[in-house]
This record gives C-alpha cells, sequence and structure tokens, in this order.
C-alpha cells in the first residue's frame, strides 16, 4: 500500500486530507491582512490610533508655533482657530481693525431650530512683549457696549503662564495663544445652559439660574487654577524625563479633556 499509495484512494483518508486542505486555507485567510483588517475592533484600533495621531500632531504644531506674531497676522491665527473650532456652530464676527476695538465677537448659538444667540464672548488680541492693565478696562467696555457675557483677553506676553481670571464679577479671562479655546469651549457651554434654564418654565428655574451664575463666578475659576497645577507638575516630570517627554505632553490634552468634561457635567447637573 505505501508502495502504490493506495491508502490515499480509501474514502476515511481522502475525507481527512480534504479537511486538511480546508483547514490550512481558513487557516491562511485567517492570517491574511484582509481578514485582520476587516475585524471590528481592528477598525476602531486604526481610528482611534488616527485619533491619537492627529491629536499629537495638533500638540506638537501648537508646541512650535512661532510665539511672536505681528499685527494682523497673529489676528488672523485666532480667527482661524475660532472658525476651525466652532464651525458651523457659532457666528463668529471681526469687529473693527486691530487695536481699536476688541477684535471678535462670538455669537454663541443654540443647538436647535430656531437657533437663537445664547449669549456673546468678546476677544481682544495683544501681540506684545508687556501686560498692560488698561486692557482689562478698555475690553469692560466693549463687553459693555456689545452686550456681552464673557471677555477674553489673547496675549503672546502671557506664553506658559496659567489661565487667569482676572475677575470673576466681571467674568474677564486671560489666557495664552495655545489656551484660549479651552476656556471659550467652557464660556459656550455656560451660556448654552443658562439659555436652556431661561427657556425652561419649571418652577426652581430662578433657583437653578442662580446656582449657575454662583457657579461661573466661583467654581470655574477653581477649575482653571486646578488645570494650571497639574500641567504645572505634569511640565516639571516632562522636563526630568526626557524621553517620556513626547508621552507626558500627550497626557496634557487628555487632562485638558478630563477638565472639560468633568465642567460640561457639572453645568448640565445644574
Amino acid at each position: 500500500m505505501e508502495a502504490n499509495r493506495t491508502y490515499e484512494n480509501l474514502p476515511a483518508v481522502r475525507e481527512l486530507k480534504e479537511n486538511l486542505e480546508k483547514q490550512t486555507k481558513k487557516i491562511a485567510e485567517l492570517q491574511s491582512s484582509e481578514y485582520v483588517e476587516s475585524l471590528e475592533r481592528v477598525k476602531k484600533l486604526v481610528i482611534e490610533n488616527q485619533e491619537l495621531r492627529q491629536q499629537n500632531q495638533n500638540f506638537l504644531l501648537a508646541q512650535n508655533r512661532p510665539i511672536k506674531r505681528k499685527g494682523e497676522l497673529f489676528e488672523q491665527y485666532v480667527a482661524e482657530e475660532l472658525s476651525r473650532v466652532f464651525d458651523d456652530k457659532d457666528k463668529i464676527s471681526k469687529l473693527t481693525q486691530l487695536g481699536k476695538k476688541a477684535d471678535f465677537l462670538q455669537e454663541v448659538l443654540t443647538e436647535t431650530e430656531p437657533r437663537q444667540v445664547a449669549g456673546r464672548i468678546v476677544y481682544e488680541t495683544k501681540d506684545t512683549e508687556k501686560w498692560e492693565n488698561d486692557w482689562v478696562n478698555k475690553l469692560e467696555n466693549d463687553m459693555a457696549k456689545l452686550k456681552a457675557d464673557f471677555g477674553i483677553i489673547i496675549a503672546t506676553c502671557e506664553n506658559g503662564k496659567p489661565l487667569r481670571c482676572l475677575d470673576p464679577r466681571k467674568k474677564i479671562y486671560v489666557s495664552d495663544e495655545t489656551n484660549f479655546i479651552y476656556i471659550a469651549k467652557i464660556m459656550r457651554d455656560s451660556l448654552i445652559q443658562k439659555h436652556n434654564l431661561l427657556e425652561n418654565v419649571n418652577s426652581d428655574k430662578e433657583k437653578r439660574l442662580k446656582n449657575l451664575d454662583e457657579w461661573v463666578s466661583e467654581t470655574l475659576p477653581q477649575y482653571f487654577l486646578r488645570l494650571e497645577k497639574e500641567l504645572i507638575d505634569l511640565n516639571k516630570n516632562a522636563n526630568s524625563i526626557s524621553r517620556a517627554a513626547e508621552s507626558i505632553k500627550n497626557l496634557e490634552i487628555n487632562i485638558r479633556k478630563i477638565i472639560l468634561e468633568e465642567v460640561r457635567t457639572e453645568l448640565s447637573n445644574l
């Protein structure tokens, strides 16, 4: 039987051989890149990896951005950032030429139709090396004229400094060119939440509105202090552990997101 290989004609041997061929083919299919890439879990991992790469790239671009921009170039950068983040959500308007008035007005629009103005945020851009106290009074006057709820001073001289709330009663915040978007997102969330409360006819509306105003004036500035404290500690670790610097910098983005989500959660519960 071995010499003539007649055993290959036996039904059991033929069946075994067919099964082996099928299993071999199946194993090759499972090992193929096409099959692996078609798995839902792999697809999700690919998307998550792409998002992380994009976040890391955006962060590196922000870190490598020139600190100094002159005049309208800096103003243009702020306008592009506002349009990129709030595109199709709000109305961003350039008020006048640099240095005469607040530079931009963001009219926060409701998310449901008919879309209404839920509030206003005024931005003042300053491309200088030295802080001037007169900026605050000027922005406060502009806010009153435009009936704005919040004001944000974006100054290059603040580069690397903590985000600041100058006066909770005036609702004026100060940021550098990298972090002002985080403030704007929180301001926007609070304005929409306040608008929704005003539209609500529940009996506890006034109480909830009071709680929201107190939260914005008292609790929100504490979030920025907490955020910057964690980021300062994080940057210290980044400087001392150079090999892990990139991973630590990525954590900075996640920390900002966590704080932002906590703020949004508190807003939704008010």
